[in-house]
């Protein structure tokens, strides 16, 4: 192993000599509590580390945003500077954390990271901290410089320390990019004179003829860290009082020539950018540290800004929101608590979850004894300095949500019910009821809004907080839809409610509040999006079985999003290019549809009766579900093979985008249109419904399927082979028109009359659909066995209309190379063991296995395919999408080994595969943290292979978060026994090398502070539904697994009212129950 690289006890994670290793990107969580303002912070592994930082998004920087080469280049420039100056008769200067020969370290937490540079020749070690500062109404980033004397003499030293540049509030990405000299004759500089300048715009700069004076601001102010009285530092904002004539910054020019330094009178603090340097004049005695405790941030006037000083300049406020730091980000973690053999392995577990939380939100409730439900705090799509395509945004305010996009918030979600039982079926309606009638949905999800219920009973609960004018004015306030974090502001800026009694506030106005989620359409339609949800329901599910028939039956409160974005019928989006037929330009914009959502004044989104002039339209999540199948079964391809991509998106793998102009199709959403239907079937044969139950449908969704079924049965009863491919479109055809016909007559919504269908129509139409499916996916196979992913269908015969529309009359199925994704949904719906087994050993011999590494790629060599597919086949091999090890993908292709049974499989590639196994030198980076992609072998450059790229918000958080159940406890620990209760069984799945091999104390970040956990020897523990504490005993030191295998033998349930001891697997109600409602503290389960 690199010596360069450490492992720290306590999670940190060191890098010697990181400005010549490997160049990565990282950030800071971005966290600040529920009642706190966060801002995005991200740093690298070169100079002092911070290369942007900033509040909402990178339009509102306070650090110049750069994409991570150009951060790599600028950091040491344009980032944090440090200037030290000996004084007396050695003198020197030093600029500390560059390619000096120096010793140098960079340490990083989930919390915080630092750079410590030390420097024997000049006696000498620096030290650089960065933390964002928590529960505070502003954001802030807040930096620690301390300087020790090692030499055994006094020495005298003069030091600037600070910022080159700061963005003022009001700049965006295109004045900072485009307009940058020109926009410094609207910035000012204020409160210099209390020494802690306040940066803004002078006026909004856009040209428009109303001009909006600018009030809010971005800051800099710093405290010598010793300084009992806690005054600020004296601070320099123009750049020429410490570059002097270097307009490049190269070195602190002025500042070396003056001794003692003193700054010229007056700065110039309007007309340029400014810069942001804290001066302190120092005497260290041998073995002493002092330094500078600084913070930047924003705020929303010069007001706010003062009162953060003076609360920033108290005894412990630094050390204090440090700890509060810590053990805020140690506490998102808690759900994971993990205790094995493998310390690497326990500290990926919790950073893994805060990092799925970070893209998917924390489910909080504002009252648990409310039916509201869980409002989402923290999320924000992935965007950073390796993403730098994604328009990131996270909320500046308090009960911070972020955007994000439909796939990724809904798998990031995926295990939510498992963490926190109480979010019961609040994902499955989010995602669901953001399908439309056509099965598409929206593609941003810009977090939730609330419609505050005017009552007697609400007016008196906010007059419990505010009287009088107070009153009236936060009532008109809430006459209007609001997020949290807007309400939180309004409060905050009258200085009305702050804190914990915010906090309250919520929980009071719980009752009287109507959650509604918001989305954009943004995009395109993607054609994978809808896979997702039935896994959301598999989640429930298994925590909550015994809900199954209420679940999809008996609750009539799901709806469909209403969009003014439609798909074209074929005859329009069919085009010739260079003589050959391209699907292009497939989405419209209705004007008709935009304003009849327009002019609704509540929920416009949401499809109504009367074709979209009447009541919202509600139903059941089974009729919702059946709409789907009905909708994606109209969508395969002219070969019957793979889903259509008819709306100008791919799948999954975005980085195909060229290929829907190929009129492309995917088998990944047919092996899930296969599992939909399967189950459908199991529920409506597990729910036990009455032979004469009769499910009440959307009359047009009805005729939909009724068409179809029509359709099914002359085309399964068969042709001659040779006549297959004409009779698969003839199927596409006539289903092509029935799904025209159906979207045009949903264009507005439905008409509110419903038809009845009876069990059995919908389950012959069920079986039917699956067999369809089937007779298309076996035919989905490479020459070497390995499923088919990906399809192109050229057109080689076509007429033209009278009209001047393309009409194809043959196609030829051309498959893409392979690609791992068909592979994994193959496995997930693979019934036979030996088939999987195949499967799996046909995988590992194909293109997708990297055999040097012992890891699965994304896909095989594209370079046989046409340019046209899209921007995966001209990247070099084994770059982003092509031919790397996308690590999403191979932990989803690792989990259905897992959940197929195929354990020793799955555990060959556990130590091989997973991130907290990877060589540190080899991978680059922290073995604690996803990335994206790891750098294959067929790479040219060997010095990147098994490296990793693109830090953390991945999906393969949510894929780890679901393997980590599944080791731990089973797939379904809750069922339903033949008594028609709940029981709960222990199904462990984990390898001898992960019990531990002494006795230990572990902790964890409860809500009341540290818990400790005695955990013994040949134990693993784990955190098991948020709440409780489980731990297998293995004195045997066995797998759970296996020919030769140990399983439960004994469960003891430990709680305040004492113990309960049950023998075998199995925890019988009313235990299971207690179990699932957190009342149970810890559980020791004894293997044998």
């Amino acid at each position: 192993m690199d010596t360069d690289y450490q492992l720290l006890p306590d999670g940190g994670f060191v890098i010697r000599d990181y400005n010549r290793k490997k160049p990565f990107s990282n950030f800071l969580p971005g966290i600040a509590g529920l009642t706190g303002t966060p801002m995005w912070a991200f740093y690298v592994n070169r100079g002092q580390g911070m290369a942007s930082f900033g509040t909402n998004s990178k339009g509102s920087a306070i650090l110049e945003f750069f994409p991570a080469n150009k951060a790599y280049q600028n950091v040491t420039s344009l980032g944090f500077r440090t200037f030290v100056k000996g004084v007396g008769p050695r003198p020197f200067v030093h600029e500390p954390f560059r390619e000096n020969g120096a010793e140098q370290a960079l340490t990083i937490h989930s919390h915080e990271f630092s750079v410590r540079e030390r420097h024997p020749a000049l006696g000498l070690e620096i030290t650089a901290r960065y933390f964002t500062v928590p529960d505070e109404p502003l954001a802030a980033l807040a930096r620690e410089l301390s300087v020790k004397n090692l030499s055994g003499k006094t020495v005298e030293l003069e030091i600037l320390d600070g910022l080159p540049q700061v963005q003022p509030f009001g700049m965006n990405e295109f004045f900072i990019k485009q307009m940058s000299r020109t926009i410094e004759a609207w910035m000012t500089t204020d409160n210099t004179e209390r020494k802690a300048p306040y940066f803004r715009l002078k006026v909004d700069a856009c040209d428009r003829p109303e001009v909006t004076p600018i009030e809010q601001g971005n800051f800099y102010f710093a405290l010598a860290g010793d300084d009992p009285r806690g005054r600020l530092a004296e601070m320099l904002v123009d750049p020429q009082q410490v570059f002097g004539s270097l307009l490049d910054f190269s070195q602190a020019k002025r500042f070396y020539e003056v001794t003692p330094f003193r700054s010229p009178a007056p700065p110039m603090t309007e007309n340029k950018t400014p810069c942001a340097f804290a001066f302190l004049a120092l005497k260290l005695k041998p073995g002493q540290t002092r330094g500078l405790r600084a913070y930047c941030g924003h705020a929303r006037s010069l007001a706010e800004l003062n009162r953060f000083a003076a609360r920033a300049s108290r005894r412990g406020y630094f050390d204090q929101k440090r700890a509060s730091n810590r053990a805020l980000t140690e506490g998102l973690k808690s759900p994971v608590f993990t205790a094995t053999a493998v310390p690497a392995y326990d500290l990926y577990c919790g950073q893994t979850y805060l990092d799925n939380a970070l893209r998917g939100g924390i489910p909080v409730f504002f009252n648990r004894q409310d039916r509201l439900g869980p409002f989402y705090a923290y999320s924000r799509k992935h965007g950073d300095l390796e993403r730098d395509y994604n328009q990131f945004v996270v909320e500046p305010t308090l009960y911070s949500q972020g955007n994000g996009n439909y796939r990724d918030v809904n798998q990031n979600r995926r295990s939510d019910v498992w963490f926190d039982p109480q979010v019961k079926t609040a994902n499955i309606a989010t995602f669901l009821n953001l399908i439309q009638l056509d099965g598409f949905n929206p593609l941003v999800i810009r977090g939730a809004q609330f419609h505050f219920l005017r009552s007697k009973r609400s007016i008196e609960a906010l007059g419990r907080y505010f009287r009088g004018k107070n009153a009236a004015d936060v009532l008109a306030f809430l006459k209007r839809p609001f997020t949290p974090g807007a309400l939180c502001t309004f409060l905050n800026d009258r200085r009305l409610l702050s804190g914990r009694r915010l906090e309250r506030l919520f929980a009071d106005m719980a009752p009287f509040l109507r959650h509604e989620e918001r989305a954009d359409h943004s995009e395109g339609f993607w054609v994978d999006h809808w896979t997702y949800n039935l896994d959301l329901i598999d989640s429930y599910l298994a925590v909550y079985p015994e809900d199954l028939k209420g679940l999809l039956f008996d609750r009539r409160e799901f709806v469909f999003y209403d969009n003014a974005h439609a798909v074209r019928p074929r005859h329009e989006r069919y085009v010739i290019r260079d003589g050959q037929v391209r699907q292009y330009g497939s989405v419209r914009v209705d004007s008709g549809k935009a304003g009849l959502i327009d002019g609704r004044a509540s929920q416009p989104n949401l499809v109504r009766a009367h074709h979209g002039k009447g009541a919202v339209y509600r139903t059941t999540l089974f009729v919702k579900l059946l709409s789907l199948v009905t909708n994606k079964l109209a969508s395969l391809d002219p070969s019957g093979i793979g889903v259509e991509m008819e709306a100008d998106k791919p799948g999954w793998f975005d980085a195909l985008n060229g290929l829907p102009g190929l009129l492309g199709s995917s088998t990944p959403e047919s092996y899930e249109l296969k599992r939909l239907t399967l189950f459908l079937i199991q529920a409506i044969d597990e729910s036990a419904l009455d032979p004469g139950r009769t499910v009440a449908v959307p009359e047009e969704i009805a005729r939909f399927l009724r068409r179809l079924a029509a359709l099914l049965e002359p085309h399964l009863r068969g042709a001659p082979r040779n006549a297959e491919e004409e009779r698969n479109r003839v199927f596409w055809d006539q289903a092509s028109a029935a799904k025209e016909e159906y979207r045009a007559r949903t264009l507005f919504g439905v008409s509110g009359r419903e038809a009845k269908l009876g069990i059995p129509e919908i389950k012959a139409f069920l079986e039917h659909a699956r067999e369809k499916i089937e007779m298309g996916l076996d035919r989905a196979k490479a020459p070497s066995g390995v499923p088919i992913t990906y399809f192109e269908h050229r057109v080689i015969r076509f007429k033209k209309t009278r009209a001047g529309a393309v009409w194809p009359l043959a196609f030829e199925a051309v498959p893409l190379p392979l690609f791992l994704e068909g592979p994994v949904h193959a496995l997930k719906v693979e019934r036979d063991p030996a088939r999987r087994l195949e499967l799996v050993k046909r995988v590992r011999t194909s293109g997708l296995y990297d055999r040097r590494l012992g890891m699965y790629k994304v896909t095989d060599n594209l370079s046989p395919a046409s340019l046209e597919i899209g921007r995966a086949r001209i990247f070099a091999r084994g770059w982003l999408e092509h031919e790397s090890i996308w690590l999403h993908m191979e932990y989803k292709f690792m989990l259905e080994m897992l959940n197929g049974g195929l354990i020793d499989e799955f555990f060959d590639d556990f130590r091989r595969a997973l991130v907290p196994f990877q060589e540190p030198g080899r991978y680059g980076r922290n073995i604690i943290e996803n990335v994206s992609f790891i750098v294959p072998s067929v790479f040219k450059d060997p010095a990147l292979r098994g490296s990793g790229h693109i830090a953390r918000l991945s999906g393969s958080t949510a894929e780890f978060l679901t393997i980590w159940l599944h080791m731990n406890v089973g797939r379904r620990p809750f069922t339903i026994g033949p008594d028609g209760r709940l029981s709960l069984r222990f199904s462990p799945r984990l390898p001898e090398f992960l019990f531990t091999k002494e006795d230990s104390t572990r902790l964890y970040a409860g809500p009341d502070g540290e818990v400790r956990v005695k955990v013994p020897k040949d134990s693993v523990a784990f955190m098991f539904l948020g709440k409780t504490v489980v731990c297998y005993r293995n004195p045997k030191r066995l797998d759970t697994f296996g020919r030769t295998r140990v399983s439960v033998k004994r469960i003891v349930l430990r709680g305040p009212k004492g113990d309960t001891e049950f023998r075998g697997d199995t925890v019988p109600h009313p235990h299971s129950l207690k179990v699932r409602e957190g009342k149970v503290q810890r559980i020791d389960i004894e293997l044998g």
